[in-house]
């Protein structure tokens, strides 16, 4: 019952503050270690990397498509 009420306490806490009293990050602000937001994204984007990601990505449905439709005989045994 106490973490009940304790909860309920401080829900009505947090929902009371304005939400400028809320921790806001700037744009440029570091969001992990030295990166901030943008760099992170501009980094893990891989067609940034790689401008022929549509013809990566075409290859992988081509060779995922022969596995699939080379003889599958069902699920398999343990031991094969």
């Amino acid at each position: 019952m106490i973490k009940r009420i304790a909860v309920a306490a401080l829900s009505a806490a947090l929902l009371s503050l304005p939400a400028a009293t809320m921790a806001q990050t700037p744009k440029d602000a570091p969001v992990f270690m030295n990166y901030t937001q943008a760099q992170l994204d501009h980094n893990y984007t891989q067609g940034e990397w790689a401008p022929n990601i549509k013809q990566i990505l075409q290859r992988y449905d081509m060779r995922s498509e022969v596995p699939r439709h080379a003889g599958n005989t069902g699920p398999r045994q343990p031991g094969n």
